[in-house]
C-alpha cells in the first residue's frame, strides 16, 4: 500500500495496515510523528510525540580552488556569521560568505606555518610549527609576534579560548624563554587577550602533557590532551593545579582532539591516534570506547566538534573522512560523498553561526550547509512540580520550598534553567540545586545543565517568612531543547503564614481547638506548671491574638498558684469549665493527678 504518499504539510494518514514508505522526506531535516489509535471511529489521545533526522547524502562540495593543498587548521568567528580562516603550509586564508569564496591573507603571516588558529571578533591568534604566536586585531590584515617561543620538535600546536571570557586563552606544545623545567607544563596562557603569555604550573600531574588539544568549558575548567603523561588532564583552577583524567585501558595511546559538552563538564569526548573516540561523563573520572559504526581498523581521530543546537549532534574529522553521531557518540555514521571521499583526511572542522561546516583537509577546503535545520534537534518534555513544608507556617519558622523538574523525553533536555521569584515578606536562607548551581537571593536562577530523558533535577530553596497572611511563590523551568507542551513548565504555590504564639511552655499540652472559651486548655494549665497560654488562643477578626493569648495565660497561671495555695479571693472570677474535679473528670478526660503523683 502507499500510505504516507507525501509527509510534506503534516498530512494525516489513516487506515494502515501494512509496511508503509514515506516519500517525499528531504535530507537534513528533522520530522516529528504522533501516533493515534481509531476506535469506531473515536480517535483516542495521541501518543508522545516521535523525532527521527533522515541525514541522506551529504552535500559537501570543493571551495576555493584549493584542492590539492593540505590544510591543518580552520577556525570560525562566532560573532561575526560567514567569517573563518584556514591555514596550510604557507598561507592563512580568510573568508567572509560562509566559506564559498577565500582570499590569502599576508600582513606579516605569511610563511610562518600556521598549525592552530583561534578567532574572536577582530582579534585573531594563529599558533606556529615553531612555537611562535601571532595576533592580528584587525581581521587578519596585519600581524604582530605577541610570544617567541623555541622549537621543541613538536609540530602539532592548539590554541583554545575560555567561552565565558575571551580575554583568556590557552596554547598547547610551547616552550618560552621563561621555561622552568622544575616547574613549568607546556601549555601557556594569557589573560591579557594575547598581550603576555606565562607557563601554566606543572603541579607534578601536567609536566609533561603535550597538549595537541585543548578545551574549555563555560566555567573556566580546562581539559588537555597530547602525547605526554598522562595523555589527558583538566584544571579548574586556571592551570595552577592539575588533575590525572587519562584513560587508563590506553594510558599511553595519544589524543588529537578533545571536546567538551557546552551544557555540562561532566560530558567530555577524546578522539585518539588509535583507539577511536572515548566519551565520559563524570568529567573524566572513567572513559567507555564509543566506536560503533566506524572502520574495523579504527581511524584516527584529529578533531570533534559538538554541535551547539544539540550537544548529542557531534561531527568527527578522521582519516578516513568525515563522521557524525546524532545521539551521542552511540552510532557513527560516515558523512562522505564523491567530493570529500573517504580517502581524505579531515585535519580540521568549524562551523559558522550560520551552520556552514568547513573541513579542512589534505587536499583542500570542503563546505557542508546544514542550515536547512540543525539535525538531531533534541525534544524533550519537562515537567516542573513544587511543595511547600510545613504549610501552614509560623513567622519566624524555616519554609523549604521543593521544585523538581523532571524529564519526560524523548530526549535529553539541554540548558536547563529553574527561575523563580521569592515573595515580598520572606528573609533568604538558601537555595541548594541537586546538580548545577542557583544564584541570586531575591530572583533566583538555576542553571541545572542536561537533564537525560527519564531522569530528574531539583532546588531546595529555604526561606523565613516575617509577616503573618499568604505566601505566593511562582516557578517556571526552560530549556535550550524544543518542549512541545509547555503547559507543564510551570508552577505557583501559596503557603499560609501564621503569627508566632505566645505564652508558657507547659500549656501546649492542654491545647484543644484553641478556639471558644478556651475549656480544653485552660483545664490543664495547672497541670502544665502554670504556663498556659501555649495550648489556648483566642480570635480576633479570624486571626490568632499573641496579646490575648498571653494574658490569658497570665491570669490562669495567678489562679493556679492561689488556688495550690489554698487562697480564695472573693473577688475572684470563676471561669465556666475550669472547675476542679479529681475524681469524676469530663468524658473523655484524665482523673487529675493527685499531690503524690505530682
Amino acid at each position: 500500500k502507499d500510505n504516507f504518499a507525501n509527509l510534506k504539510g503534516g498530512r494525516k494518514r489513516s487506515g494502515i495496515t501494512s509496511p508503509y514508505t514515506l516519500d517525499g522526506l528531504t535530507p537534513n531535516h528533522t520530522y516529528h510523528f504522533v501516533i493515534t489509535a481509531v476506535d469506531g471511529g473515536t480517535e483516542g489521545p495521541g501518543s508522545r510525540e516521535v523525532t527521527t533526522t533522515l541525514i541522506g547524502s551529504l552535500d559537501w562540495i570543493s571551495v576555493g580552488n584549493l584542492s590539492g593543498t593540505s590544510f591543518y587548521t580552520v577556525a570560525a568567528d562566532k560573532t561575526n556569521d560567514g567569517v573563518a580562516y584556514a591555514a596550510e603550509g604557507i598561507t592563512v586564508y580568510k573568508t567572509t560568505d560562509g566559506g564559498t569564496t577565500w582570499a590569502p591573507l599576508d600582513g606579516g603571516i605569511s610563511g610562518k606555518g600556521v598549525r592552530a588558529l583561534a578567532v574572536d571578533g577582530l582579534k585573531v591568534y594563529a599558533a606556529t610549527k615553531t612555537g611562535d604566536l601571532w595576533r592580528s586585531l584587525n581581521g587578519g590584515t596585519s600581524w604582530t609576534l605577541e610570544a617567541d617561543g623555541t622549537d621543541i620538535g613538536e609540530q602539532n600546536k592548539s590554541l583554545a579560548l575560555d567561552p565565558s571570557h575571551s580575554n583568556i586563552l590557552y596554547a598547547g606544545n610551547f616552550q618560552l624563554s621563561s621555561y622552568n623545567a622544575a616547574t613549568d607544563s607546556l601549555l601557556i596562557g594569557s589573560t591579557d587577550n594575547g598581550d603576555t603569555w606565562n607557563h601554566l604550573h606543572n603541579a607534578a600531574v601536567g609536566a609533561d602533557l603535550r597538549a595537541y588539544a585543548i578545551a574549555v568549558d563555560s566555567l573556566g575548567v580546562i581539559f588537555a590532551g597530547g602525547s605526554g603523561t598522562p595523555n589527558v588532564a583538566k584544571s579548574t583552577d586556571g592551570g595552577t593545579s592539575w588533575t590525572d583524567i587519562r584513560i587508563a585501558e590506553f594510558p599511553a595511546t595519544f589524543i588529537y582532539s578533545l571536546a567538551v559538552d557546552p551544557t555540562t563538564s561532566a560530558t567530555l569526548y577524546a578522539g585518539t591516534l588509535t583507539q577511536g573516540i572515548y566519551k565520559s561523563i563524570n568529567g573524566g573520572t572513567s572513559w567507555i570506547q564509543k566506536n560503533t559504526g566506524l572502520p574495523g581498523t579504527l581511524p584516527w581521530i584529529y578533531a570533534l566538534l559538538i554541535d551547539p543546537t544539540n550537544p548529542k549532534y557531534i561531527h568527527a574529522g578522521t582519516d578516513a573522512g568525515y563522521y557524525y553521531t546524532t545521539d551521542g557518540g552511540e552510532n557513527w555514521v560516515a558523512g562522505n560523498n564523491a567530493s570529500l571521499t573517504a580517502s581524505r583526511t579531515v585535519y580540521a572542522l568549524a562551523l559558522t553561526p550560520s551552520r556552514h561546516l568547513i573541513a579542512a583537509t589534505d587536499s583542500g577546503l570542503f563546505l557542508l550547509d546544514l542550515s536547512a535545520e540543525p539535525p538531531g534537534t533534541a525534544i524533550s518534555d519537562l515537567a516542573l512540580t513544587q511543595t511547600a513544608t510545613p504549610n501552614p507556617v509560623s513567622t519566624g519558622e524555616n519554609l523549604t520550598d521543593q521544585l523538581t523538574v523532571t524529564n519526560q523525553g524523548p530526549d535529553a533536555a539541554t540548558s536547563v534553567v529553574i527561575t523563580t521569584t521569592l515573595p515580598a515578606g520572606v528573609n533568604f536562607v538558601s537555595a541548594t540545586a541537586t546538580q548545577g548551581a542557583c544564584q541570586g537571593t531575591g530572583t533566583l536562577t538555576c542553571n541545572l545543565g542536561t537533564i537525560d530523558n527519564g531522569a530528574n533535577a531539583g532546588v531546595t530553596i529555604v526561606v523565613t517568612p516575617t509577616v503573618a497572611g499568604n505566601l505566593n511563590q511562582d516557578a517556571a523551568v526552560s530549556t535550550a531543547s524544543t518542549d512541545p507542551n509547555s503547559a507543564n513548565n510551570s508552577v505557583s504555590m501559596t503557603a499560609t503564614v501564621n503569627g508566632t504564639p505566645s505564652g508558657g511552655a507547659g500549656g501546649g499540652a492542654g491545647g484543644g481547638s484553641g478556639e471558644g472559651n478556651g475549656t480544653d486548655g485552660g483545664s490543664d494549665a495547672d497541670a502544665g506548671g502554670g504556663g498556659g497560654g501555649g495550648g489556648c488562643a483566642m480570635k480576633v477578626d479570624g486571626e490568632f491574638d499573641p496579646t490575648l493569648v498571653g494574658l490569658l495565660g497570665v491570669v490562669l497561671a495567678l489562679l493556679a498558684g492561689r488556688r495550690r495555695e489554698g487562697v480564695e479571693s472573693p473577688s475572684e472570677p470563676r471561669f465556666h469549665g475550669l472547675e476542679e474535679n479529681h475524681e469524676n473528670p469530663p468524658p473523655g478526660r484524665p482523673a487529675r493527678l493527685g499531690a503524690a503523683g505530682r
